[in-house]
């Protein structure tokens, strides 16, 4: 397996595990991840942040303590690497969660201004 791995900006800074982060970085994942993650049973958002905390090596109280905003950057993000595919530009596809969460803190209206 490759070292690829992907540094993600977090919108709001977040004291885990005991140091401030401003950014967290996700490794490629494999499949023994997510069996570990599904191995522990309980919803999907469960189940995500357990695989989000094991590829970025964060407690699970890290996970908690980020803001929905970053964890969902951070899933879209393992979703990338997961299964890499080249995403038409925003104005030619559906906004994510994302795009429209950032539309709206940029005061926009459609997430592709």
């Amino acid at each position: 397996m490759g070292t690829e791995q992907k540094t993600v900006p977090l919108r709001t800074a977040v004291e885990i595990d005991g140091s401030l982060r401003t950014s967290l970085t996700l490794r490629v994942p494999q499949v023994r991840d997510q069996l570990a993650a599904a191995a522990n049973g309980g919803s999907d958002l469960q189940v995500q942040a357990a695989l989000i905390g094991n590829l970025c090596e964060i407690s699970p109280e890290g996970v908690a303590a980020l803001t929905s905003f970053d964890f969902s950057r951070l899933l879209e993000v393992y979703g990338d690497l997961a299964a890499p595919a080249k995403r038409p530009p925003l104005e030619l596809r559906e906004p994510t969660v994302a795009d429209q969460l950032e539309a709206e803190r940029l005061g926009k209206s459609n997430p592709a201004e």
